[in-house]
């Protein structure tokens, strides 16, 4: 036998509406889909809880009061969705999140998490958001910070201002192709002495070295620790017996340590027991009960 879910919510909707259908119209998803939430059979997502909250007139700090938070989508991001500017003017201007990110063709969970500050964006999609959402250049920089916007347009369009190809550019830098789309991309953190060369070579000023070089996404307080015994992340990883690959994303924030990792990285770079949480953060995981580590 199916035991009901959301009694309360099924009640507030019966105050507005005729029929579920009708709330799902609204809400923008399919009746059937509304029904199996309602049963508690399928997740929410916070667009759908905050959409809900407003067709329902029901105050945001109340949603988990009618809506089941415990196991869904917008669980780890609802509070977050009560104070930030950004997503309430989405659902001011445009409607939905699930409508925005359809209309910018790409997913609702890569357009939420680069509304949460998880992902950073791309220049393409920033000119697609205030184009849509009807916002000023002079105004961008108030929701989405410079700091969050991936730089690979701008290198782009300043290494071929200086060098006839991407091939000579790397020839003068001594790096690979896959290196160089990921240092651009930000997923692969520069070396000191690259980032001085970068500048050298295309001639950036002050205010433009922050376009190219994202201070969160070029090096973390880790990293000025490695970089003090070490000439590269690369060659931390290479004596911890890790791949390029997951010394950077571990690095970078994208991917935890395990707690062997974390001894072996303090023993690696002199950190002793009460600097440790200057450079990693413990965080708690719903799954199995296991804890994880973060740098920082």
């Amino acid at each position: 036998m199916r035991v009901k879910t959301h009694e309360k919510l099924r009640v507030k909707i019966r105050e507005h509406y005729k029929t579920y259908f009708e709330f799902a119209y609204d809400l923008g998803i399919r009746g059937q889909l509304l029904c199996a939430k309602l049963d508690g059979l399928r997740r929410w997502y916070e667009d759908e809880v905050v959409g809900g909250c407003k067709l329902l007139n029901i105050p945001i700090e109340q949603a988990g009061e009618y809506f089941d938070l415990s196991r869904g989508y917008a669980t780890r991001i609802f509070n977050w969705e009560k104070e930030n500017e950004l997503t309430d003017l989405v659902h001011e201007r445009y409607g939905s999140i699930r409508d925005l990110a359809k209309e910018m063709g790409i997913a609702r969970e890569t357009l939420s998490k680069r509304l949460q500050g998880e992902r950073m964006w791309k220049k393409s999609e920033v000119d697609k958001f205030c184009e849509l959402l009807q916002i000023s250049s002079t105004e961008i920089n108030r929701y989405i910070p410079a700091d969050q916007i991936i730089s690979a347009d701008y290198w782009t369009e300043r290494i071929y201002k200086y060098f006839k190809t991407k091939r000579d550019f790397m020839e003068a830098m001594c790096i690979d192709n896959c290196s160089l789309y990921k240092k651009t991309k930000g997923t692969r953190a520069w070396t000191k002495e690259e980032k001085n060369k970068v500048i050298e070579l295309l001639r950036l000023t002050q205010k433009e070295i922050p376009l190219f070089f994202p201070p969160a996404y070029y090096q973390t307080k880790l990293h000025e620790r490695i970089h003090k015994y070490y000439d590269s992340v690369r060659e931390l990883g290479r004596y911890m017996g890790l791949t390029d690959d997951a010394i950077y994303s571990k690095t970078l924030q994208n991917i935890s340590w395990t707690d062997e990792e974390v001894r072996q990285v303090c023993e690696l770079l002199h950190i002793n027991d009460n600097e440790r949480n200057l450079y990693f953060v413990e965080k708690s995981s719903s799954w199995k009960g296991e804890t994880r580590w973060y740098s920082l």
